[in-house]
């Protein structure tokens, strides 16, 4: 196989055609906002490169970050150019770009395609905004790469994913919208959910949470009817801001904020049920994580927690 070229229907159309020496993308997104889709990941956390496009078209390209606890670089590194843009073309309201590059990255930060990468994790966004800030919409998903030429292929059959590692879709039936289901449980000693198989971590084993909670979309089970459905929820926010004139001088990042959580996709996990005749005072669920922070000499000025679930007993946190 010399070549190979896929094409994934996502938050963007992504399609890529990758050679031992040439890797051609083509995203197509909004024409009035910035889109784009960073490779080998399933989150920001991953730290991946990624190609993105401004609602005027301009290309660039980074190596993201997480968005929690980076106040400092929340749009991640930007990368030295390696891309050529081959063309830029708006129609119906949609910008389809088509980047070249070397399939060998151009530095450690750029990523190595090559034409043993027959299937790719995605990661995709698009902002409100024509110039790069936080996202509007974000999804996780994967490309699958095909050979191009007519010459017979092998076949061979592959194992079925590990648990909390499988790729796959969810589809909201009444609008046919769908996303790409994050894989965020990370293995012991990190945290416990994925050595429980707790089905928050795996597509195969999910039933519902924080990642189906989409704008438009009624969480009920198959046998509810929706009671309004013609009558969506409005409720108001009201914000107070305190602020200082800005002194460079004074205001400075003295005390670097970060997040981490336990569980899949920001701190979620299932609670599952007791057996059968367990007594009320031992019907518990327990999980744990261990978080190594960033970065030496540190100290701790103030730890704050707090628990997704309504039912939830205590919460101890250790420095050990």
């Amino acid at each position: 196989v010399t070549s190979l070229k896929g094409r994934a229907a996502s938050l963007i159309d992504v399609e890529m055609s990758v050679s031992s020496s040439t890797t051609t993308i083509t995203l197509t997104g909004p024409d009035d906002v910035w889109f784009g889709a960073g490779f080998f990941a399933q989150a920001m956390e991953d730290t991946p490169y990624a190609v993105i496009v401004d609602g005027d078209g301009a290309v660039t390209e980074r190596l993201l970050a997480s968005h929690m606890g980076s106040a400092a670089n929340p749009a991640g590194t930007l990368l030295a150019p390696s891309v050529s843009v081959v063309s830029s073309v708006v129609a119906a309201g949609k910008r389809t770009v088509v980047v070249s590059r070397a399939s060998a990255g151009a530095s450690a930060k750029h990523a190595n395609f090559t034409v043993r990468d027959l299937e790719i994790p995605l990661i995709c966004a698009v902002g409100s905004t024509r110039d790069l800030k936080y996202h509007r919409s974000k999804t996780a998903s994967a490309i699958s790469l095909w050979p191009v030429s007519g010459a017979p292929v092998c076949l061979c059959e592959q194992p079925a994913a590990p648990f909390g590692a499988a790729a796959g879709d969810i589809r909201y039936l009444p609008t046919g919208e769908q996303f790409g289901f994050i894989n965020g449980c990370q293995p012991a000693p990190r945290e416990s959910v994925l050595r429980d198989h707790n089905p928050t971590c795996d597509v195969r084993a999910y039933s519902g949470g924080l990642q189906v909670c989409k704008h438009g979309w009624t969480l009920l089970d198959a046998a509810q009817g929706q009671p309004w459905p013609d009558q969506p929820l409005t409720y108001f926010q009201k914000y107070r801001f305190y602020y200082q004139e800005y002194e460079p001088a004074l205001h400075v990042v003295a005390l670097p904020r970060a997040v981490w959580d336990i569980g899949a996709f920001i701190g979620e996990y299932d609670v599952p049920q007791c057996k059968r005749g367990t007594p009320a005072d031992e019907c518990t669920h327990e999980i744990w994580g261990v978080v190594t922070p960033q970065g030496d000499d540190l100290h701790i000025a103030a730890m704050h927690f707090h628990c997704h679930a309504p039912t939830c007993l205590a919460m101890e946190i250790r420095n050990n």
